[in-house]
């Protein structure tokens, strides 16, 4: 953004295991935007619940559930969520809505490893998802993510 703004945000985050097969992550993130003095502020947040539980050594399931409301595009909040190997998401999230994803990763035996990913994005207020080319009609955008790996 060119020209002199001030921005202000908050963290809170905690990460525990309530065992050793289950973890859980809660993360808190804010932020506030004004560009001129005579502008108002614009704001943002995401409260995300993580949930990860280990059955044994052959099958994993990652969840996120999370609830986002930032006024425009400028105050977006951006999470790292969990994904298949070697992929990365960090969607931005704004207008009002929930996120929501799963995870799972299977052990097929040694040389094999298979993820399966389901995500998706609920927005409230919104007939159309989306611009361009991307645009969907609807509140509603979701991805689905398959990965297999074999192993040499």
């Amino acid at each position: 953004m060119p020209g002199n703004y001030l921005q202000q945000s908050l963290l809170l985050y905690y990460a525990g295991a309530l065992s050793p097969a289950l973890e859980v992550r809660t993360r808190l993130q804010a932020s506030r935007l004004r560009l001129d003095d005579d502008q108002p502020w614009r704001a943002g947040y995401v409260l995300a619940q993580d949930v990860a539980y280990r059955f044994g050594r052959a099958l994993k399931l990652t969840a996120r559930y999370a609830v986002f409301d930032a006024d425009n595009y400028d105050v977006r909040q951006y999470v790292y969520e969990s994904d298949v190997w070697l992929a990365v998401s960090v969607p931005a999230l704004y207008g009002q809505g929930t996120r929501a994803y799963a995870l799972v990763e299977i052990r097929l035996g040694k040389p094999l490893t298979l993820w399966l990913r389901y995500a998706e994005t609920r927005y409230r207020h919104q007939a159309t998802v989306g611009s361009g080319l991307e645009a969907i009609q609807g509140a509603e955008r979701s991805e689905v993510k398959a990965q297999l790996r074999y192993k040499f």
